[in-house]
């Protein structure tokens, strides 16, 4: 994670998994990694064949596709649908559950609106989502959700969903890094 998309390079990526998994180096069980991607259809369908022994987590961030190509640019390229149907066909080869992120951003995907909207999208998923609060970086002008907010957003995916979901601990802050960050960079000439 946060080494850029891990399925744009996917061979590298597997190789790399396999030397962590080494039993002559640091020997990490597959229960230890997870590979996070923004949605790359190609590459979790390849996973879906491969099987390898790993969590996947997926940034999802909203639940229409309008809105997620608003938050996620390759949400252009493999849209919300094609992505849906890539990890249902990932759970059901694997027999796998998917972490699903979703970045918290005040007035904008935090309401019960929200929270119905991913839980319906999720519906009949083995899947857990993982709810962080945003990073603030310049560049992107929302704000992090309150606490308060993310507990009723969670509240909601358990009692009408029965879908387990975490509040993440926000950190890298100080540093514009970690989960939950949204950022732009323009290139200057």
């Amino acid at each position: 994670m946060g080494m850029g998309e891990p399925l744009h390079n996917y061979d590298a990526v597997m190789h790399a998994i396999e030397i962590l998994r080494d039993e002559t180096g640091l020997a990490l069980a597959g229960e230890r990694i997870t590979l996070s991607t923004v949605g790359v259809v190609p590459g979790i369908l390849r996973l879906a064949q491969e099987k390898p022994a790993l969590h996947l987590a997926v940034s999802l961030h909203a639940a229409t596709q309008a809105e997620r190509a608003a938050l996620v640019p390759a949400a252009k390229k493999w849209p919300l649908d094609e992505l849906m149907v890539a990890c249902r066909t990932y759970s059901e080869a694997t027999g796998r559950r998917i972490f699903y992120e979703w970045t918290l951003i005040e007035g904008k995907n935090d309401s019960a609106e929200s929270a119905r909207a991913v839980g319906e999208l999720l519906r009949g998923l083995p899947a857990q989502v993982n709810l962080i609060p945003l990073n603030p970086t310049s560049g992107y002008a929302g704000a992090p959700t309150h606490l308060e907010a993310a507990k009723r957003f969670q509240k909601i995916l358990a009692e009408e969903f029965k879908l387990p979901s975490t509040v993440r601990q926000r950190r890298g802050i100080d540093i514009a890094a970690g989960c939950g960050q949204l950022a732009v960079a323009e290139a200057t000439r």
